[in-house]
């Protein structure tokens, strides 16, 4: 059950778009937005952007190359995000890549671009677990626990139930994932949900097709952040009268 949904962020009139990374730290709500298709198709450029939890009023902000920003993970003891770049145009072509930035929290500059481990085939997402200081690494079948970019601790499996009876279970809709405290949180687009893993990638649980009294309608179930409290806060692509 969604028992709220956070509305009124004042937002400056040139980040319009689309939500993709998003996570959050214990006083702010960090997101990448990206521009809409119709003024800018090719742009490999986001809006990285910090809301203040409390106010709803926009903290910083900054234009960075980020392709499609697919996940962003915060390290508290760092100073540091991370921004998984899943793909990118390549003269005027979209392409897939393997690589991470490392953008420094207090300035939202990029510090680094990396390819994490080669091993790790396709690089789908990143997590940073604040509590037990995990950093992870994810695509839909697997989770990589790192113990820094370079070196793989432990891969894990996802053990999804069986597509032909359990079909709204399926990873064929993945979109990113959060590691926090022994749980694995996958979030998906159709129907928008979020499959439940332990940390041995056994299936725990589904939930999908959430149910939102706003305006709107949910699509795309983006990204996802679970907090120290128990909170969970998921951001969405949104449909609306005009698409």
């Amino acid at each position: 059950e969604c028992s709220e949904y956070v509305k009124d962020i004042s937002n400056e009139d040139h980040i319009k778009g689309y939500l993709q990374g998003f996570t959050t730290t214990p006083t702010s709500y960090i997101m990448c937005i990206r521009e809409s298709s119709f003024t800018n198709a090719t742009s490999n450029y986001v809006w990285l952007q910090e809301i203040n939890k409390s106010t709803g009023q926009l903290v910083k902000y900054n234009f960075l190359e980020l392709g499609h920003a697919n996940s962003v993970a915060y390290n508290s003891n760092t100073n540091e995000l991370y921004v998984n770049i899943h793909s990118k145009y390549v003269n005027d072509e979209l392409i897939s890549t393997n690589e991470i930035a490392i953008i420094d929290y207090l300035t939202f500059q990029i510090k680094e671009i990396i390819t994490p481990n080669e091993e790790i085939e396709r690089v789908s997402s990143v997590s940073y677990d604040n509590k037990n200081n995990i950093l992870a690494i994810g695509s839909a079948y697997k989770i990589y626990i790192m113990e820094d970019f370079n070196t793989i601790s432990r891969e894990i499996t996802l053990e999804y139930p069986n597509l032909i009876t359990n079909p709204l279970n399926n990873s064929g809709s993945y979109q990113n994932f959060v590691l926090f405290d022994n749980y694995i949180y996958v979030t998906r687009m159709n129907a928008n949900g979020i499959n439940i893993f332990d940390i041995n990638g056994n299936f725990i649980k589904n939930i999908y097709d959430f149910n939102i009294d706003v305006p709107i309608d949910m699509q795309e179930l983006e990204s996802i952040a679970v907090e120290e409290n128990g909170v969970i806060y998921f951001g969405s692509v949104q449909t609306s009268g005009s698409d």
